[in-house]
């Protein structure tokens, strides 16, 4: 008797002829087919492989689930086989021809198989739909503004000998003949230097430029997390925002080496980063000129701040903080996070204009997520809970810190920018970016760019 498959979450386009091929190369009469909309032809997001031996069952289930196919993680089981029922009084009893007895229907096995519902995934019966509305965007005129196409300078890697470790850190620099004192870029959660593709070549035109990939992100190891309390284990380390501004002062000593003082532009948690990395630096005698925050994260979910939290959440914070410690419950979780239609569902709040969102930027958030190691940095990141806040850090500064602020970001709310601002000296300026949110760097750099120069110009 064959054995059928379910074939789930496939991409949205594949080559169904290279998945059959992989398939069949598992054994002999191992064949797979895609289900395709009967209106469109575009595969529904799912398919079957049908055995003719049911003892290649676990060698198909063990090679392709969970196996990342074209950005997702496939998803492979038996197929389950229900029995037909009749009503309630057993069997079909309809009236037979000219209104006879009744006959009783046979009952057969079907195979069947009921995908969960995704919240993620657009429903394939649209599939028609979508790509018409696909096209029609394709070939609009964009209103947005596209950054020019200027390409990002080569990827380099530092070997950094931290105090937990010897790690390769990726980063990009770029030169150019003006005097301008050096600029540091430091990305935000999930990002690398990479996110600064806008921005690099604009700003170089002035001074020289440096974008590095912090520890656990981008191009950069990605070693295994060690929360506060867990035994010291061979290359393990305890991702916080002082092991990334040990090296982010590390690399501005060692690699970007200034002949005049330094200046700090960070994003979301790079903004932290930078912060305590400024104070590391006046520490060793080489104070930055200044820090530029964009957006800085404000850390909403660290304890000293749970007071604020609704009832509910501060109910329940216990019971989080104990689960997102379980590497396999992240794990999967971490899947879901690292695929495109969340990214994109990500994005759509991160940049509420929508300008810039393109394919570009969701692989280049995407690459990293897909590499060896990466669900660690996450595990170590959403088990922050008591770590360097910005109101902590800026009261220590003696330094000009300038604010640049996109006012529509859903979580980093334009309302404590300006707290910040009127509470703490060393915030020379703050700058409001309306309609723009979380990445204003990427989302308007149109905007964005002038600003900084003038700036780092000062």
């Amino acid at each position: 008797m064959s054995t059928r498959l379910y074939v789930g979450n496939l991409p949205q386009n594949f080559d169904q002829k290279e998945l059959e091929g992989m398939f069949a190369a598992v054994g002999a009469g191992v064949r797979f087919k895609a289900v395709l909309d009967r209106d469109t032809g575009v595969c529904r997001g799912f398919g079957f492989v049908n055995l003719d031996d049911p003892k290649l069952t676990d060698a198909v289930i063990e090679q392709f689930n969970n196996r990342e196919y074209g950005g997702n993680q496939l998803r492979v089981e038996v197929s389950e086989r229900r029995e037909s029922r009749g009503n309630d009084r057993g069997g079909d009893r309809r009236r037979g021809p000219g209104g006879g007895p009744a006959v009783a229907r046979k009952s057969v096995d079907k195979v069947v198989h009921s995908e969960p519902a995704d919240k993620e995934a657009p429903d394939p019966r649209w599939a028609g739909e979508l790509s018409k509305l696909k096209d029609l965007l394709a070939n609009q005129k964009a209103s947005v503004y596209n950054p020019p196409s200027r390409p990002l300078p080569p990827l380099q890697h530092w070997t950094w000998q931290g105090e937990e470790g010897i790690f390769a850190v990726g980063y990009r620099q770029q030169s150019c003949e003006g005097t301008g004192a050096p600029v540091l870029l430091v990305h935000g959660f999930g990002a690398s230097s990479d996110h600064w593709r806008a921005n690099i070549a604009p700003l170089a035109e002035q001074q020289p430029v440096w974008a590095l990939d912090l520890l656990g992100f981008g191009s950069s190891d990605k070693p295994r997390s060690r929360l506060v309390d867990e035994p010291q284990g061979p290359d393990s380390v305890r991702y916080r925002f002082d092991l990334w501004a040990q090296q982010v002062a590390d690399f501005a000593c060692q690699v970007v080496q200034p002949q005049k003082p330094l200046q700090l532009v960070g994003n979301s948690i790079g903004g932290i980063v930078a912060l305590r990395a400024a104070q590391l630096l006046n520490e060793r005698g080489q104070a930055p000129a200044q820090v530029i925050l964009l957006n800085c994260a404000q850390r909403a979910l660290d304890d000293r701040r749970a007071a604020l939290l609704p009832i509910w959440e501060r109910w329940s914070r216990p019971m989080v903080k104990r689960l997102v410690r379980q590497r396999w419950l992240l794990q999967p979780l971490f899947r879901t996070v690292a695929r495109p239609l969340f990214v994109r569902q990500v994005l759509a709040q991160a940049y509420p204009s929508g300008a810039n969102v393109d394919q570009d930027l969701i692989e280049l958030l995407l690459r990293p997520a897909r590499q060896a190691g990466a669900v660690e940095s996450f595990r170590g990141f959403v088990n922050l809970f008591r770590d360097h806040m910005a109101p902590e850090l800026l009261p220590q500064l003696e330094l000009p810190v300038r604010l640049l602020w996109g006012t529509a970001d859903p979580w980093e709310p334009i309302a404590e920018a300006r707290s910040w601002a009127e509470r703490h000296s060393c915030i020379q300026e703050l700058h409001e970016l309306p309609g723009v949110g979380h990445c204003p760097h990427d989302e308007a750099p149109e905007q964005v760019n002038p600003v900084l120069q003038r700036w780092l110009a000062a």
